[in-house]
């Protein structure tokens, strides 16, 4: 009898423990403005759904240079879902929840790959960085913004 309740407590126990750990569930949004007429609001779990991307991309800061383990999905591929191609836009606006935006040019568009980033080395975002973390891969840090409220293109 004893180790009967013995195993249902350490099960017990065990479910428990997996539903308190790794709480990756993604919330929030983030507006990618397209035009004056049309704004989209993008929730991070649907943006989890489109192709994954796991890489690894070096952060350059004025103080150095670290490696960073990303998740997330490539701006072109929601673009595309609507109707628009990352080589055809002129400058990208990022805006902060904190009210903090950096203005993307166009030469710094047309030659990476910008990722949409939602978990860092495998956690989802602090609250400071979420919903949403802007990396542009083989680019200053400066040009990477956390905490976006929204995206708009011109």
């Amino acid at each position: 009898m004893k180790r009967k309740l013995s195993v249902v407590l350490i099960m017990f126990s065990a479910i428990i423990l997996a539903g308190c750990s790794g709480n990756n569930k993604l919330e929030g949004s983030f507006n990618l403005v397209i035009s004056e007429e049309k704004t989209v609001e993008v929730f991070i779990e649907d943006l989890a759904e489109m192709d994954r991307v796991d890489t690894s991309v070096v952060e350059k800061t004025q103080i150095g240079e670290s490696t960073v383990n990303v998740t997330g999905a490539y701006l072109n591929d929601l673009l595309e879902e609507n109707g628009i191609s990352q080589k055809d836009i002129e400058t990208i606006t990022l805006k902060a929840l904190d009210g903090y935006e950096k203005q993307i040019p166009k030469e710094v568009i047309q030659a990476n790959e910008i990722l949409l980033v939602y978990f860092v080395e495998g956690e989802k975002l602090t609250e400071e960085a979420s919903p949403l973390w802007v990396v542009i891969p083989n680019e200053k840090a400066q040009f990477w913004v956390k905490n976006i409220d929204s995206i708009t293109l011109f």
